[in-house]
């Protein structure tokens, strides 16, 4: 039976954030007849075979469903919109049956407060900024006070007017309002330095096996019993 992949929701560890991520975007080879080497990067789970950003689009007068399918491909940037959008219509429809809806509004505010951790480039690694959200596990971040009287709302890119309007009227004025970047920065430049070394590491790794693989080979028979001769690409990676 086929085992589920890892959800970053389920991360607890760094190793289970690497593995997880890795998982995701670590290229798999294969190798070709005439000795090449081609690679493919798996990328987000599909769902039913299908990209995830086409098969919620079947899901969207499903909020419910539209929340879960979201929540599984976190911390992708459309995840956490996609779980925002799934919210507002279920908060819509509570408030429409007269309902409470105070706990789907906190989630909604928990999440963009999540989100605000990240941001979009890292100038240490001068790269994207989610590469070191992915690489930190759910359960680290799960820690920090990221509720509204902390956070506040006005600075939460995740959030809209009416969004705020909504929380202003069920909670009133916040002390202040900032982003979870802001407020634990200190956390985000640890894991920016954890996944820095990681790459440095992967780096010299690679740069040492190819060194090591790009000496000449030894002269071997020629003919059609003669081994067959590998490509440098092949020889790297499709060993």
């Amino acid at each position: 039976m086929k085992r589920s992949p890892m959800l970053w929701i389920d991360t607890k560890t760094d190793d289970d954030a690497r593995r997880q991520g890795e998982a995701q975007w670590t290229p798999v080879w294969a190798e070709n007849e005439d000795g090449s080497a081609t690679a493919a990067v798996p990328g987000p789970e599909k769902v039913d075979g299908q990209f995830w950003g086409d098969a919620i689009k079947e899901v969207q007068d499903d909020p419910a469903a539209r929340l879960a399918m979201a929540e599984r491909q976190l911390p992708l940037p459309g995840a956490f919109s996609q779980m925002a959008v799934a919210r507002r219509a279920i908060i819509r429809q509570l408030k429409k049956e007269g309902r409470p809806f105070d706990d789907e509004l906190r989630q909604l505010h928990y999440w963009a407060a999540l989100s605000s951790w990240s941001v979009p480039y890292s100038e240490v690694l001068r790269e994207p900024g989610f590469n070191v959200l992915e690489s930190t596990p759910y359960a680290q971040l799960a820690k920090l006070d990221l509720t509204y009287d902390v956070i506040g709302c006005d600075e939460l890119l995740g959030l809209n007017k009416t969004d705020r309007k909504m929380m202003r009227v069920a909670w009133g004025e916040p002390k202040a309002h900032t982003t979870a970047h802001a407020l634990y920065g200190e956390l985000w430049r640890e894991q920016e330095s954890k996944l820095a070394a990681v790459r440095g590491k992967r780096r010299a790794d690679l740069m040492a096996e190819i060194v090591a693989l790009a000496r000449p080979e030894p002269i071997v028979p020629s003919g059609p019993d003669a081994p067959k001769r590998l490509g440098l690409l092949a020889r790297i990676f499709g060993r």
